[in-house]
């Protein structure tokens, strides 16, 4: 459709050219005007230029046309019907509307078959039709030839940057393809039940009991590799192990965040198992929704404190946060205000709004790099 360009002809067909084309002539041809070019609009401009032609004759006329739709749409204009509004080629069809009723003889028009061969006509009469539309179609290609070098210079860039763009268009759609097949494999990402948002969580009750000495589980290592549970184990104590802070709800969302501000690491990301989210190219370009890859951080985090016999006070509510005005999965813990504070300020820097109930914003935000807000986190060379 884009690399299309018509050209059209206008025959006089001689009656007496039983078997050959003598006495019949070439009235009039060109190319088709106008950046719409197809051959249905062709049919209807050639139409106009016969019209034209034959406007001052008193005789009747006959238009032959290998086109059905306007045949169609010429015949009902003929016995007087009015052109819908905003019909295709309104344009051209609003002046043949007129030629009709400027016309003193009578005009009628009738559909031949188009591109046939005379052999396989059954009497004279379908033979001459051929013959004559077949005459009418190679003045319309040669009239096509006649294109000044401007036009093919031009016509040859129009397709060098089509096949750029469409090579452009072809790698993104793949890519979108891809996300799909992702999201359909891995399948809807689990909804948490929103509590009433009058319920407000109770401070903690349990008094925050210090970390062990840091040490790797090697249960946890066994099912999620040895880098992702010495990142995690590193960044969790170097942010609580000496805190005497009182302890906060603490949501899973913001743990997570931190996580990625603090050591510049994606996390772990569950695809046909457990994979060191840095370890996969163009994660990024992968579609994983956020709350996604929030749950498979916060679940290799849990089991590997669990490895350790550590058990946290958790709940089912509102953290402590200004920008996450939902209800979620929470921690008790001792965790630095500044560092939650600069949570909340990434967060709302890239939605620039709260979030509140299970708002869908939330899939949307982004990988964090490390940043300059959190304390950089140094991964551990215990038991190596």
């Amino acid at each position: 459709m884009q690399t299309r360009f018509a050209g059209w002809a206008v025959v006089f067909a001689a009656t007496e050219a039983i078997h050959d084309c003598t006495g019949s002539l070439v009235l009039d041809s060109g190319v088709l005007p106008g950046y719409l070019q197809s051959a249905v609009r062709a049919e209807i401009f050639a139409v106009l230029r016969a019209l034209l032609i034959t406007q001052d004759l008193e005789c009747k006329v006959m238009i032959w046309c290998d086109c059905d739709a306007v045949v169609k749409r010429m015949r009902r204009l003929l016995v007087g019907h009015d052109l819908k509004i905003g019909c295709s080629h309104s344009d051209l069809w609003t002046l043949i509307q007129k030629c009709i009723r400027r016309r003193r003889g009578p005009t009628m028009i009738t559909r031949v078959a188009a591109h046939q061969e005379e052999h396989t006509a059954k009497d004279v009469f379908t033979e001459w039709c051929i013959r004559h539309n077949a005459l009418a179609d190679r003045q319309a290609v040669r009239a096509n030839g006649t294109r000044p070098a401007s036009f093919w210079s031009l016509f040859h860039s129009h397709l060098s940057a089509l096949d750029n763009i469409t090579g452009i268009n072809r790698a993104i759609q793949q890519v979108q393809l891809d996300i799909s097949r992702e999201v359909v494999r891995l399948g809807e990402p689990a909804k948490l039940d929103v509590a009433p948002l009058d319920l407000e969580l109770p401070p903690p009750s349990k008094a925050w009991c210090p970390l062990p000495a840091l040490q790797i589980p090697a249960q946890a290592v066994r099912w999620y590799g040895d880098v992702m549970v010495r990142w995690i184990v590193s960044w969790f104590w170097q942010a609580v192990a000496e805190s005497d802070l009182e302890p906060v709800w603490v949501s899973h969302y913001q743990l997570y965040i931190d996580y990625m501000c603090s050591t510049g690491h994606p996390g772990p990301v569950h695809i046909n198992g457990w994979i060191d989210g840095a370890r996969l190219s163009h994660l990024h370009l992968r579609g994983l929704a956020f709350r996604t890859r929030a749950r498979w951080f916060v679940k290799v985090w849990k089991e590997t404190l669990r490895h350790q016999g550590i058990v946290l006070e958790s709940a089912f509510g509102r953290p402590h946060s200004q920008v996450i005005l939902l209800h979620t999965g929470c921690v008790s813990l001792p965790w630095p205000r500044d560092r939650l504070q600069s949570v909340d300020r990434w967060m709302f820097a890239r939605s620039q709004s709260a979030f509140k109930r299970q708002s869908t914003a939330l899939d949307s935000l982004p990988f964090a790099d490390a940043h300059s807000e959190f304390p950089p986190c140094y991964r551990t060379t215990v038991g190596t």
